[in-house]
């Protein structure tokens, strides 16, 4: 496909899967993910019928502020959002048509591609591999703001907590004045 412009990476693929045919698609980085997984994946997404997301099996060693940054969204996530995201998930997915078909039917998806093994109700099923690459290219600005993108788009937590952290503020004002 060729896009008018760059649209980044959740629309562009968005506009794959909605020309993709088969039984099953795969997404996948060519500079991250190695294409021998390709295959398995897909077979075992076809005797599965939930979705299949890539696991990394390499040992990465991340610094202090990436693993406690890492954790604290991940626990976040699990206690507050009620969203179970793998820690070690990466974006190689293999979807079956079904739900394939179902994804591309959700009005607003771009922003939450990452999240449908854990969001739409589905069997997710981990296919650990090593990686030929990494992300290094992602900042932790980057990062952080994915994190932060994933609870906006997720839920109204953040409106709530918001709401009341400006009623405390606003309280303690009418007090002291």
């Amino acid at each position: 496909l060729r896009l008018t412009r760059e649209f980044g990476d959740e629309i562009a693929t968005f506009a794959g899967l909605e020309q993709s045919i088969g039984d099953c698609t795969a997404i996948f980085h060519v500079e991250i993910d190695p294409i021998e997984i390709v295959v398995p994946a897909i077979l075992q997404c076809a005797s599965s019928e939930g979705i299949v997301y890539g696991e990394n099996a390499k040992h990465e060693s991340y610094s202090g502020l990436t693993l406690l940054l890492s954790r604290a969204f991940h626990f976040y996530s699990e206690r507050y959002l009620d969203i179970q995201l793998p820690e070690k998930a990466t974006d190689f997915r293999v979807f079956n048509r079904q739900i394939l078909n179902a994804i591309t039917q959700i009005k607003d998806r771009y922003p939450l591609l990452r999240l449908y093994g854990s969001t739409v109700g589905v069997k997710s099923l981990a296919y650990p591999y090593k990686p030929i690459g990494t992300r290094e290219s992602v900042s932790m600005f980057d990062r952080v703001n994915e994190g932060v993108e994933i609870i906006v788009a997720s839920t109204k937590h953040p409106l709530r907590f918001v709401t009341r952290i400006g009623f405390a503020v606003g309280l303690i004002v009418f007090l002291l004045s």
